[in-house]
């Protein structure tokens, strides 16, 4: 049920992302919720964008079945909770604490 839900997100989130470099959704009920943010940096055009997007969301599928995580790429990165997360207010030392998995993957040459 929680990957259904993961991948349904990810579908209604490809042309936000590739038009405004950034979405987020909320999909699902109870323990299988997910809130999801996606966003790409500035500089990328849409298309960039929509095939960064499309490498950090395949990646932080194989991190299941983790309910929650970070991936960061070069040039975007995604973020996945099973609760809200969208107004919560952090510093440095709080990524260390609170993340079920991160992943950083560094690519030059989108």
């Amino acid at each position: 049920m929680y990957v259904d839900t993961y991948w349904k997100i990810m579908a209604s989130m490809e042309e936000d992302i590739k038009r405004n470099k950034f979405s987020f959704e909320e999909v699902g009920e109870g323990p299988n919720r997910l809130h999801v943010f996606a966003q790409c940096m500035a500089d990328l055009s849409g298309d960039e964008c929509e095939e960064c997007f499309n490498r950090v969301k395949t990646l932080f599928a194989s991190c299941f079945p983790s309910i929650g995580g970070r991936v960061y790429a070069d040039g975007c990165f995604i973020r996945v909770e099973n609760y809200s997360f969208y107004e919560e207010t952090v510093g440095p030392d709080a990524l260390k604490e609170n993340v079920s998995f991160e992943i950083r993957l560094i690519t030059r040459g989108i």
